[in-house]
């Protein structure tokens, strides 16, 4: 983990920075956000007990015009 991360899973969000490590448990949903940047690795493992795989994806939040008002170009 670099920079600064947010993680939100069942209820509870950490917020986590440079070093950190955060575990989601099997069969959880996470939720990863950064404020400015982060990089992080992860690692994903086969569910246990059968339990269904959910499909992963992520979406890249692009600026709002609010971010970019009023900043010079």
């Amino acid at each position: 983990m670099e920079g600064h991360l947010f993680v939100a899973c069942d209820g509870e969000t950490v917020e986590a920075v440079t070093g950190d490590v955060v575990r989601v448990p099997a069969g959880s949903v996470g939720r990863y956000w950064a404020p400015e940047y982060a990089r992080m690795v992860a690692v994903y493992a086969p569910n246990p007990q059968g339990l269904e795989t959910r499909v992963h994806a992520y979406t890249r939040l692009e600026p709002s015009t609010e971010d970019t008002a009023g900043s010079a170009s």
